[in-house]
């Protein structure tokens, strides 16, 4: 019969020992072992040491329920498999991300917790939280449902990275943009992002066919007319950011038609694509939009989500 044991306790960051003073913000990447999370946990660790942040690596275990509270169906040679598990690949990403980035602050830790809720727990403070997509044909499956929960509970941006994705990718920031008000974070973020990275903002902006009238059936003036009161909505909106941030150097771009497809060009050339998400509802995978599901899984480099 199993031992009675109490769930181990969680094991105690790692924490370099010249790390003496803390950072201003903290970057915070979930590491599982698999291909996609080594390549996120590069690219977030370049983030931080770009921004002067510090690097936290999360590696989340978490067993089956059974039984009844507080009761541990599992031995403690399991549990100490698992610890030492945890342990070794830590120290393994720890290592990695450390000869690329000898002066970054990194802290490492496991906990027993289910990944997405680890993640969304340990990255409520952070400046990002930081996320790798495994490929395949199908949408949700690119995703996985870690990357899908994490995005659509965090409270703070969530940056979705492919394999492919370069972690010192150059490239204009492209923010993709509508008239929802949930956008407000989304905005703040590109700018920062943009001056961070010395690089112009590309603003995208689009306008459904199916909302609005065709240009086809306007005149000419009428066209030309709704054109520009769109451009100078825009223009209004990112007013103020552009007081905050002179030095980014900002191009409007409008298009008629549905968002996903002109975002998914842009991001080819793209460092980071920036979205805000409008989804509704109590499903994990509602809380973010199609478009923002979309982008997440097929663009062309990291994406931000920002739900605000």
């Amino acid at each position: 019969m199993a031992d009675q044991h109490p769930v181990p306790s969680p094991t105690a960051p790692h924490v370099d020992p010249d790390q003496t003073q803390p950072p201003r913000a903290r970057v915070v990447v979930g590491v599982d072992g698999s291909d996609g999370s080594r390549h996120a946990a590069r690219w977030a660790a370049a983030e931080a040491d770009r921004r002067g942040a510090e690097l936290d690596l999360i590696h989340a275990v978490s067993l089956p329920v059974m039984g009844f509270a507080g009761f541990n169906p599992f031995d403690r040679d399991v549990q100490d498999l698992l610890r030492r598990e945890s342990e070794h690949l830590l120290d393994t990403v720890h290592e990695q991300v450390r000869q690329a980035h000898p002066h970054l602050p990194i802290r490492s830790r496991a906990v027993l917790e289910r990944p997405a809720e680890a993640l969304v727990h340990a990255s409520t403070d952070a400046a990002f939280a930081v996320v790798g997509a495994h490929a395949s044909r199908f949408t949700g499956a690119v995703l996985g449902s870690v990357s899908l929960a994490v995005a659509s509970g965090s409270r703070v941006p969530v940056v979705v990275v492919h394999e492919r994705d370069e972690p010192a990718a150059t490239g204009p920031v492209v923010l993709g943009l509508d008239g929802d008000g949930t956008a407000d974070q989304a905005i703040d973020v590109a700018f920062a992002e943009a001056q961070l990275r010395g690089a112009p903002l590309r603003v995208v902006s689009c306008r459904d066919e199916l909302r609005v009238v065709l240009p086809e059936y306007l005149g000419a003036e009428d066209a030309a007319r709704a054109e520009q009161e769109h451009r100078a909505a825009i223009t209004d909106r990112l007013s103020d950011r552009h007081a905050r941030f002179p030095d980014v150097a900002v191009e409007v771009v409008l298009q008629q038609g549905p968002a996903k497809p002109a975002l998914l060009l842009a991001s080819e050339a793209a460092s980071v694509l920036v979205v805000g998400s409008r989804g509704r509802g109590g499903i994990a995978g509602l809380l973010l939009g199609s478009t923002s599901q979309a982008l997440m899984a097929h663009a062309g480099c990291p994406v931000v989500v920002c739900r605000g």
